[in-house]
């Protein structure tokens, strides 16, 4: 339910606006407080999708009090009703009401101010996707907004203007500090609002050089031991390219994960068709009413396709009913993506034997994999207490990954060995991986990647 806070001065005006707001909807939540004071108290404590500010009586709310909200709470859009002889509308906008009415205010300009900034869900939610992703992908596209940004560590706000992070705050912090503090918060869930602009510029730096600083954060504070693990949560920046005039990197049937930045789940479905600089057609899993309101709303596409992770940002621009459901996609002006054989690592439990020319069969496991190689446990027997594998050591290492019937069989090169109480551990290279095993880790790895990012959303 949307909140909505009336800062009012005249009772007969707040019955207008009160009416207005239900008859645009009914599930509106409209409270009413005087003054700036009380208005800085309840923004601090309860999410507010939208402000009313009465300016008719400057004596109890004045332009001075609003410009104070509006740097206060950069995130919150405003509505302004000024007196015909009080600050003109161009002032007041200037500083950082989103529209401003002059007393008596006109019911429909009214109503088609709070359906521009209501209607199009302004608190998106982003929950699959990573915040230092998230953030380079809102400067390539030059957005200008608010991010929050909630973890178990706290609420913290990035502010961009036309995609260049301008300021920030967590807590007491503010600037540079309060951007590596929250880009450096695990488990986030993040959203984006409004931004007025009225915040005066802190952060000189680009954004990659913050994120570096956040990831060496992540890695000090969980220390030398679990650095793998925080690696492994931080994928290298984004690259990105123009699809002016080109082809999408994708096929048909390319299986896709859509997350609406307002819809609380993840929608997986397949490419159907592409009309190449128009749109995307894809299958509609979900019945037509759930996403029938979603039409002309946003959202993030993320697919893998030949080593790499793609995103991109849409629009839903219409849908069909009958026949075959489906969904067509604005075609996006620039595509952004990770190097999944240099970026992707992951913690796994996968049951293996090793062969070694003129040594017994060993048994253990891969417990960490990557496209290129993998760390695997060799449990030590009483026939062979010590395996002494020697670096340069060539195997053959077979498995059964999950999902699959069939036994794989991979070449691999030993690259470091460390023996252990009771096991012995190896850092094997892959060697000679054919088109059909390289496609079988790379689904594996995206897999439980995606997974992870479901389940935190």
């Amino acid at each position: 339910m949307k909140t909505v806070i009336i800062i009012e001065n005249q009772t007969t005006e707040l019955k207008t606006l009160i009416g207005l707001l239900r008859r645009w909807h009914q599930e509106v939540d409209i409270l009413t407080v005087s003054g700036y004071e009380a208005a800085l108290t309840f923004v601090s404590r309860q999410q507010v999708d939208l402000a009313i500010c009465d300016l008719t009586v400057p004596e109890k709310f004045a332009l001075t009090d609003l410009v104070r909200l509006c740097q206060a709470f950069p995130h919150l859009p405003c509505i302004a009703i000024s007196a015909d002889k009080g600050p003109q509308p161009e002032e007041i906008v200037g500083s950082g009401a989103r529209y401003c009415l002059v007393a008596p205010i006109n019911p429909d300009q009214f109503l088609d101010g709070v359906h521009a900034i209501m209607a199009p869900a302004k608190t998106e939610t982003n929950q699959g996707i990573p915040i230092h992703s998230l953030l380079q992908i809102l400067e390539a596209e030059q957005r200008s907004c608010t991010l929050e940004v909630v973890s178990e560590n706290g609420r913290g706000w990035l502010h961009l203007s036309e995609g260049e992070l301008v300021d920030a705050q967590s807590g007491e912090l503010t600037g540079e500090k309060a951007a590596r503090q929250i880009l450096s918060w695990q488990k986030i869930r993040p959203r984006l609002l409004d931004f007025d602009r009225q915040r005066k510029r802190t952060i000189h730096a680009k954004a990659l050089p913050l994120i570096v600083d956040a990831f060496e954060t992540v890695r000090d504070r969980q220390g030398e031991e679990n650095a793998p693990e925080a690696a492994r949560s931080h994928q290298l920046p984004l690259q990105q390219r123009s699809t002016a005039g080109k082809r999408l990197p994708l096929q048909l049937e390319t299986t896709i994960k859509m997350v609406f930045f307002d819809l609380d789940k993840v929608i997986h479905t397949s490419v159907v068709g592409v009309v190449e600089s128009s749109c995307l057609i894809v299958k509609n899993p979900s019945s037509p009413q759930d996403l029938r309101k979603k039409q002309g709303r946003n959202v993030l596409v993320e697919y893998l396709y030949e080593g790499r992770i793609w995103m991109f940002t849409s629009r839903l621009v219409a849908l069909t009913e009958k026949l075959v459901p489906l969904l067509f996609l604005d075609y996006p002006k620039v595509i952004h993506f990770h190097e999944l054989r240099k970026t992707k690592r992951a913690a796994v439990f996968i049951p293996s034997t090793f062969s070694i020319e003129g040594k017994h069969e060993m048994y253990g496991a891969m417990i960490d994999l990557s496209m290129t190689g993998s760390l695997c446990q060799i449990k030590h027997t009483r026939q062979e207490p010590h395996p002494g594998i020697e670096l340069g050591t060539s195997l053959i290492l077979r498995c059964l990954f999950p999902g699959l019937l069939e036994e794989q069989e991979i070449q691999a090169k030993v690259r470091n060995a460390k023996i252990e109480k009771g096991e012995t551990r190896i850092g094997i290279e892959f060697e000679n991986l054919d088109p059909q095993l390289t496609g079988i880790i790379e689904n594996y790895l995206y897999s439980l990647d995606n997974g992870t990012k479901d389940g935190a959303a």
